[in-house]
């Protein structure tokens, strides 16, 4: 095998491009150091074996943050295995340091000799080590060991760079496996500039590969629609010369799912030549188009959502075709595998067994049930680990407050199902388990109704909550269990209803999924707001509309399901508090203006300055796609696995304030921070019409109108994976104002961009002064906001208040309110 170099000439000259992985189960093996020489020189796509087994040395190009992204979710325990390798060109013998970041112990040797160990394991961000090198003249070897233990979302992120370094020309060097180091870069130069305007496409929507002006294909090339991890959906040739967008195919026309454009060179230059560079773009694919105003009936809904889940994948999508009487299209061993991910104690794997309760409880009498299920059922309830003091030791998370509520269901549910069994892994009765998980489930229950949610308004939580709720509700032989299960799902769908625009949850929230914080089409509860009251959309998270469309004795209030539909008249303008039982461990203030036309959120002043949690601190809406917010990102991932990254949360939390449709975010971030930028969700294939003047962006989607402006100079990204999708402003300490508007407050979107291009805003250091019509305000970091001089509160004392509902904090009850209709939501704390 020949073999030669890929250069790169980026000012980035330390970043190591070139790595193997590999993960195994041996999670208690220890992770040693130890002098090691590698057989073979690493080469792209040369193989080695490792005490992981046999890895594979891959191109890895980094991207703005520097770092190489093998963050991933680990549902039982592992340990991971990372290599990185590159070589540095150097004039003269130097010292030089060596700065490294990484979440993981490290090992690192140059010219095959070991020099420093570290053993610290970050889990959130990552740390960063240096150390001092001797360069030898001409070229010097860099070789990185990574082991980590995995446990569920683990971000594992690695940079390497060298500090005072004099490099010369040329003085990265990556080997590759054949003699063609000038058409690997023409590739990445080209396919670099190659972008999708969208993360996802719905319905009529064409996939298209979109190419910017005047570009023209360097040579012959190829691109596929592949669904992941390999099947190929449809692929395109092209031409050298080429130029144009290249559609694939309607997104109706393949089934749903996650997928990637592959991007490559020609067939002959590809594999005859062995030129192996690929770049990847991913996107998700529904068919189902999106629901904006009420339809149909809940029956006719139910129906519907029966037959999309029936032909989805998964534990659920058996119980669904249950559900439906579809019993002769039952795969057995999709269940079957979720009993034996439950014995295994996957984490997840509480979710999955309160499926199997489910369906037990419901059809474990039906004659289409195969009764060769019944004895694993069995075995695997009964030897599950429900609570943290029981046996075990797994990948499952006790302490996640929805996580809490799915184990005590299981517990409940499992105990009145096997009441005289005694579990096999606790050793308890099935009526102390079911007395157990009836103490945790009121508690759990009382502080979620009386004092509101730790993870606030967050999608996925709320899915589990009412999925769990529902089975409660149905199954649990406990009076006050299924009763206060129902009135807690009644509260869980008013906040819903609440901080829904169109269907979207359109609400800040405690916790951010990196999929869906961008469009409200993969949001978990998009299912559950179509299903219950008619507007959102059908995605792959059906484990909440199955649940809710088997659960036949809860009914939800109308008055609800109008609240979510409505489009206002008038502004509606609403504010909220939730907070911890004991103490302000947890505290959070939200804010809401809503209009026919859109939504826009907050959490008020939520500690800013501190370290970035997955919080999505406000969002603007004005449909399912058309959604705009800032944030500091951590860095360029966008791995759910990584606590702050390049969409979801924050580095450095902002101070943010909201006075009804205007919205200020200061920004202060860290001296040593690796972007430093701070940026804005900016879509411009969602809106109507957009523009980028001066210093402010403009948007328009239907009759609603958005505008935006920050203190630092910001641009529209316009290649890569976010273009068009981005406006970034570089530099420390931004400010970012949003001001929302509509038909009925400016008339035309013209006049409203002319009218918010007169007003006033005047930036000095971390304060900002705003003056528009007849409003004059200040905001800043160390300052309070005020309207015309008057100091406006960021501070709720109301759990909930504003024209729809209000209810005390702590709350023993809610009213709900529409028009002449109202409906009382009574707490009851006995038990």
């Amino acid at each position: 095998m020949t073999s030669a170099e890929a250069q790169d000439n980026r000012p980035d000259i330390g970043s190591l491009n070139h790595l193997g992985n590999g993960s195994h189960d041996r999670a208690a093996e220890l992770l040693q150091a130890s002098t090691i020489k590698i057989a073979e020189p690493p080469v792209q796509r040369g193989k080695f074996t490792t005490s992981s087994g046999e890895l594979m040395w891959e191109y890895q190009s980094c991207l703005d943050d520097h770092f190489l992204d093998f963050s991933g979710y680990y549902s039982t325990c592992a340990l991971l295995e990372s290599w990185a390798y590159s070589e540095i060109d150097n004039e003269v013998c130097q010292e030089s340091t060596v700065s490294i970041t990484s979440n993981s112990p490290f090992s690192l040797w140059l010219n095959d000799e070991h020099l420093y160990r570290q053993e610290e394991h970050f889990h959130g961000p990552p740390g960063t080590n240096s150390v001092s090198v001797q360069l030898v003249a001409g070229r010097n070897r860099l070789l990185v060991r990574m082991q980590m233990a995995a446990l569920r979302a683990t971000p594992h992120l690695f940079s390497l760079r060298l500090e005072n370094f004099n490099a010369g020309p040329t003085p990265v060097h990556i080997p590759i496996a054949v003699d063609a180091a000038n058409r690997y870069q023409l590739f990445e130069e080209f396919f670099q500039q190659l972008y999708l305007d969208r993360d996802l496409y719905s319905g009529p929507d064409k996939i298209v590969l979109r190419w910017p002006p005047g570009l023209k294909a360097p040579a012959n090339y190829a691109a596929r629609l592949q669904r992941i991890p390999n099947r190929i959906y449809a692929e395109a040739e092209g031409k050298e010369k080429d130029s144009g967008d290249r559609i694939f195919v309607e997104s109706a026309a393949v089934p749903n799912g996650d997928y990637e454009v592959v991007m490559m060179p020609g067939p002959n230059e590809f594999y005859h030549q062995q030129v192996r560079y690929q770049r990847t773009l991913p996107l998700v694919l529904l068919r189902t188009q999106y629901s904006r105003t009420p339809y149909a009936t809940y029956a006719e809904r139910r129906q519907e959502a029966l037959r999309f889940a029936a032909y989805e994948e998964g534990l659920f999508a058996e119980i669904a075709k249950m559900a439906a009487g579809w019993w002769k299209d039952l795969r057995l061993p999709a269940i079957e595998d979720a009993i034996t991910r439950v014995d295994r104690r996957e984490d997840g794997s509480n979710l999955l067994l309160l499926g199997l309760l489910g369906m037990l409880g419901r059809f474990g009498e039906s004659s289409h049930l195969p009764k060769t299920l019944l004895e694993p059922l069995a075995d695997c309830i009964q030897g599950y680990r429900f609570a943290l003091e029981e046996p075990g030791s797994d990948a499952m998370d006790f302490h996640a407050s929805d996580q809490r509520l799915i184990f005590h269901t299981c517990q409940l549910l499992a105990g009145e199902r096997f009441p005289q069994q005694r579990f096999s892994n606790s050793g308890l009765t099935g009526t102390q388990q079911r007395d157990r998980g009836r103490e945790g489930l009121l508690t759990w229950l009382e502080e979620c109704a009386l004092y509101g949610f730790e993870a606030w308004d967050t999608p996925s939580s709320f899915a589990l909550h009412l999925i769990a709720l529902s089975h409660l509700v149905d199954l649990a032989q406990d009076e006050d269990v299924w009763e206060m299960s129902s009135i807690v799902m009644d509260k869980i769908f008013l906040a819903l209803a609440l901080n829904s625009y169109q269907g979207v949850c359109g609400s800040s929230r405690r916790h951010a999924d990196a999929a869906s914080v961008k469009n409200g089409h993969l949001v978990p509860t998009a299912g559950i707001s179509r299903l219950m009251w008619g507007m959102g959309t059908w995605n792959q998270q059906i484990a909440g509309p199955v649940s809710l469309a088997c659960c036949h004795n809860y009914d939800l209030p109308p008055i609800i399901a109008t609240i979510a539909g409505e489009s206002p008249q008038a502004p509606l303008w609403s504010s909220e508090r939730h907070r911890g039982k004991a103490d302000d461990t947890w505290e959070v203030h939200k804010a809401a203006y809503k209009t026919a036309h859109y939504l826009l959120a907050a959490a008020q002043d939520y500690r800013p300055g501190e370290t970035g949690q997955r919080e999505h601190i406000w969002q603007a809406t004005l449909g399912p796609d058309a959604i705009v917010f800032t944030n500091h990102p951590a860095c360029m991932s966008e791995s759910d696995a990584v606590t702050s990254g390049f969409w979801r949360g924050n580095r450095r939390l902002p101070r943010v304030a909201q006075w009804k449709n205007l919205l200020i975010a200061i920004y202060q971030l860290l001296d040593d921070d690796r972007l430093d930028f701070t940026h804005a969700y900016f879509p411009t294939f969602a809106f109507d019409k957009y523009e980028l003047t001066g210093n402010w962006a403009f948007a328009c989607k239907g009759d609603g109108y958005l505008a935006l402006t920050a203190s630092l100079p910001f641009h529209l990204i316009r290649e890569g994976r976010n273009a068009f999708r981005e406006l970034r402003a570089p530099g420390n300490g931004a400010i970012w104002i949003c001001q929302m508007g509509d038909v009925e407050e400016y008339g035309s979107f013209g006049n409203f961009c002319s009218q918010i291009r007169d007003a006033h805003v005047q930036f000095s250091g971390h304060s900002v002064t705003y003056q528009h019509q007849e409003s004059l305000i200040t905001f800043g970091w160390d300052a309070p906001l005020t309207i015309n001089d008057q100091e406006q509160s960021l501070r709720y004392e109301r759990h909930y208040d504003g024209r729809h509902c209000v209810a005390e904090w702590p709350a023993t009850e809610m009213i709900a309110a529409f028009g002449e209709d109202a409906l009382r939501i009574a707490f009851s704390t006995d038990g």
